[in-house]
């Protein structure tokens, strides 16, 4: 059993989070939940010429103020928790390295965390450091969007439809681990539907004829024959069929679903509202550099957009 991740950043929003890493965890029998904050400068440090100069009080009341936080945050997670094991731990530096190296350093098996926590003046990081640690964390990233003006997720709301976007040039066993981190957390209640959105993306050239900062372009300028369409198409029907064939034999309920879309992420999230999924599962990664950058690009258009949670993974 391995431990829940949930950084705060001191923002009420942050918080939102804790209710469902604890029904995660609840659900996965997970060692227990624990917060992390990171207690970070609150301004850069004046120049006088070129030497930084800080006035140290102002760090001493952050980190007071952080060291608060956390020991309010302890107390509420107790009873919270229903008797499972929780901490508040504080950390100090950069949010998103620090937060990482904890977790390449411990026993964490998912990181849950709200997506659009307040920057600047009022101190809150956690927007900025979603971003940067979806790419440096070794355990998957379950993003939630601001649920601040929205109904309130409970526990069964994972536990319906989950959507996973696969693209047709993935093979099984690249997609195999987020389908796994997905049906740890969904379960076997779930229903998975996987997807691929061919669109003009799928057609480049190889990866090798372009670099990254012509693909973007490439794809919008592409117009592909109907014929070649039409074989991607069911290349990516069958290439579905496989993977969802050894879903299948392990008792997953699966459908399969090939779209044909001008935007990667504009098919996904229009698939994922019209079977009302509760959760998109992707997994960040491509083949190449130009690949790498067009899915990643997809994968933050996804998390940007989406009104439901996104679990995310960078292999």
């Amino acid at each position: 059993m391995k431990t829940i991740l949930v950084p705060i950043d001191g923002s009420s929003l942050s918080e939102t989070a804790l209710p469902i890493a604890f029904a995660i965890a609840r659900r996965r029998g997970a060692a227990g939940v624990e917060t992390v904050t990171v207690s970070a400068p609150a301004l850069d440090p004046l120049r006088i010429g070129s030497a930084p100069v800080r006035d140290t009080r102002l760090d001493h009341d952050r980190l007071a103020w952080d060291k608060a936080l956390v020991e309010s945050l302890g107390e509420r997670l107790a009873a919270m928790s229903g008797g499972m094991p929780t901490r508040a731990t504080l950390l100090e530096g950069d949010a998103a390295e620090r937060i990482a190296a904890q977790l390449k350093g411990g026993d964490y098996e998912l990181v849950v965390m709200t997506t659009h926590g307040r920057s600047g003046a009022s101190r809150m990081w956690l927007g900025s450091v979603a971003d940067r640690l979806v790419r440096m964390s070794p355990v998957p990233v379950l993003l939630l969007r601001d649920l601040s003006s929205a109904t309130p997720l409970e526990e069964e709301a994972l536990f319906g439809d989950v959507l996973i976007p696969i693209a047709s040039y993935e093979e099984f066993d690249e997609s195999e681990v987020i389908l796994s981190d997905a049906l740890a957390l969904a379960g076997d209640q779930a229903t998975y539907h996987l997807l691929t959105v061919v669109s003009q993306a799928h057609l480049l050239p190889p990866p090798s004829a372009l670099d990254v900062a012509t693909a973007s372009a490439a794809a919008r300028a592409y117009a592909p024959s109907p014929d070649l369409l039409d074989a991607t198409r069911d290349a990516a029907t069958r290439s579905l069929h496989e993977v969802a064939r050894r879903l299948r034999e392990r008792g997953v309920r699966v459908t399969t679903h090939v779209v044909v879309h001008d935007s990667p992420a504009g098919g996904i999230l229009e698939y994922a509202h019209a079977i009302d999924a509760r959760l998109i599962a992707m997994a960040s990664h491509g083949r190449g550099p130009a690949r790498r950058a067009l899915l990643g690009s997809v994968t933050d258009k996804v998390v940007r957009g989406a009104a439901v949670p996104v679990l995310v993974y960078v292999p």
